[in-house]
């Protein structure tokens, strides 16, 4: 399930109040700024730029990265797996085996778990396998990172091209008209530069930057699922898979993980969770 970026909404909003209250209401006639030249050239110019630059596919990865990354975030965190990986540890520490049917959330997670109950797919082999997987999906976020980059010089560039063109037009007509006249054509030709810091800077290269920091989270989620999964495969101890999760989690998000599921510590317990807490647990997931 998604939801919507509460901080990137509230982001989206001062950005807009910054540019009517900074810019818009100061002048007396706002209207300018919104030249249809001055925005098909930067917007246009910056949509044809990145379609050379960059493939198709990459454009429409970038988009859902806007609506479903920077517009919507997903309603399950770190903590939310970490307490189903805990969860399939007691399970499967108590079964003395991980090869039954249990449901796991994240994508990568389900994945890894059916690669996890293969036989003959050794301890040292399935640690590669998460681990050249894991690299695969870090490169695949850094390059939308490195994509928004690339397009975030395109809108200034074109912004000057657009500065560039209105001032060859208003030179041109200089002998033909007044003072009024040359500073009217002059504004609307620093109105395409104005489009293009704007867009750049309030747009793509925040978005560039949110791109690096979903990687950075991504990254260490898919990391946490690899060692835990390696872990219960060697039927670990689930307190110590539970201290092993925690090292990948904020200090307050460990509070939280120890809150959602209590594993029994008591040494005669063999930190296994009784089952009311896992029936408990599993209502919680079908719920949300």
């Amino acid at each position: 399930m998604k939801s919507l970026n509460l901080s990137s909404w509230i982001g989206l909003f001062v950005a807009f109040l910054v540019l009517y209250l900074g810019v818009f209401k100061t002048l007396p006639q706002p209207g300018l700024f919104f030249d249809t030249h001055a925005l098909i050239l930067v917007g246009g110019g910056t949509l044809a730029a990145s379609l050379i630059a960059l493939k198709f596919k990459k454009i429409e990865d970038l988009t859902s990265l806007f609506v479903y990354g920077l517009i919507l975030k997903r309603t399950k965190d770190s903590v939310f797996h970490a307490r189903e990986l805990l969860s399939l540890s007691s399970l499967a520490y108590q079964n003395r085996t991980i090869s039954f049917p249990f449901e796991l959330t994240h994508p990568y997670a389900k994945e890894a778990f059916e690669l996890a109950k293969k036989s003959h797919i050794d301890d040292e082999e399935l640690a590669q396998l998460f681990r050249k997987r894991n690299e695969y999906f870090k490169r695949s976020y850094q390059s939308d990172a490195s994509a928004l980059a690339a397009m975030g010089k395109f809108p200034p560039a074109f912004g000057l091209l657009g500065a560039t063109t209105g001032m060859i037009a208003m030179m041109s007509n200089l002998g033909n008209g007044g003072v009024d006249q040359i500073g009217s054509a002059m504004a609307i030709a620093l109105v395409a530069t104005f489009w293009g810091i704007a867009i750049a800077n309030l747009l793509i290269l925040p978005l560039g930057d949110y791109a690096s920091k979903v990687a950075q989270e991504d990254q260490i989620t898919r990391q946490m699922i690899a060692e835990s999964l390696l872990m219960i495969r060697k039927d670990t101890d689930p307190q110590i898979v539970a201290e092993r999760l925690s090292t990948f989690l904020h200090p307050s998000q460990r509070r939280a993980l120890r809150s959602g599921i209590k594993i029994n510590f008591d040494p005669d317990s063999q930190g296994q969770m009784d089952k009311t807490q896992i029936s408990s647990f599993r209502t919680k997931k079908r719920s949300s």
